[in-house]
Order: C-alpha cells, then structure tokens, then sequence
C-alpha cells in the first residue's frame, strides 16, 4: 500500500475525479448555498457548498459522505458474510488509515475498515471484511489463514489485485 500509486491532493473544486465503489465521478461545486450537500448523479457528483467554504471543511464534508456510504453498504454486507462465514464480530468502525486497509482486534472482536475503501468497488470491502473476520479464527498470515480467505471468498485474488492496482488517497 505504501508504494502505490496516488492521487493528487484533492481541492474540491469543479471538474476534479472522485470515485465511489470503484467508479470515478466528475466533481460539480455549486457555491452559494447556506449548507452543505452531496448528491450523486450518475456521472458526476454535486457538492453544495457555502461561499468561503474552506478546502478543509469541504474536505471533512466529504470524508463524511464517504462514511455514511460505507455504512450503508456494510450494514447490507456484513449479515451475508458473517452467515457465510457463521461468524460474528463484537464491533465494526470505520477511520480513515493510510497504511491498511483495515484491522482486527482478536481480543475484543473488533474490525475495524479504511474510509477509503468507499472509493473502491464494492468487492474489495467484502474481500477485506472477510480477510478481517478470518483473524478471528487464525490470527497470523498463514497457508491456513489464506486457505480460509479463499474458502468464504474465492475471488479474494482479484480483489486483492484490484485494491493494488487503484490509485490510493493522497497521502498527508
């Protein structure tokens, strides 16, 4: 992840590319309204802002959107997969990490998942969902670990290779 390719940093201005599951979305700023708003076209993405917004609250605007995306497809995707892995975590949170794109705290049942990856297809955070439940039966990267992975989701490879090969956040 550290070596990866990544985007420039992100001024939320007009005309810039924003990807949502994996599809990259052209940025239209309306500036002018009395609050903020987001609403996804199906090509583009309109973010109301008010005049003088800064680059740093319409940056934590959006690093919000993102988060409520996110819960909103894993609370639809984590019941298939914990059934199909008959598993359960105690807990799972998002936070934004710039190395990882997700963790697992074994003792408390605890995944935790990068707010980037609503910027990726929707197969990649099942992929790392699944990888992350799997620590609570094999805590290390063994033969094991990764026969478990391919066993609740096969098409783990190609979701690994596609997180490996979108280009990342900037990083700060």
């Amino acid at each position: 992840m550290r070596s990866q390719l990544r985007q420039t940093k992100r001024e939320f201005i007009s005309g810039e590319s924003h990807y949502l599951w994996g599809k990259p979305y052209r940025l239209d700023v309306a500036v002018g309204t009395k609050k903020y708003s987001i609403e996804k076209m199906p090509h583009k993405i309109l973010f109301s802002v008010p005049k003088g917004a800064s680059t740093a609250n319409k940056e934590k605007v959006f690093n919000e959107w993102y988060r409520s995306e996110l819960k909103i497809v894993m609370q639809s995707l984590i019941p298939i997969v914990e059934e199909r892995m008959n598993l359960n975590a105690n807990e799972y949170r998002i936070k934004n990490m710039k190395t990882r794109w997700g963790t697992c705290n074994i003792d408390k049942k605890r995944i935790w998942i990068n707010l980037q990856l609503a910027k990726k297809p929707i197969e990649c955070l099942e992929y790392v969902l699944v990888h992350e439940m799997v620590h609570l039966l094999e805590t290390n990267h063994t033969h094991k670990f990764h026969a478990l992975v391919g066993k609740y989701y096969p098409a783990w490879k190609d979701a690994k290779k596609t997180l490996e090969k979108m280009p990342l956040d900037y990083l700060k």
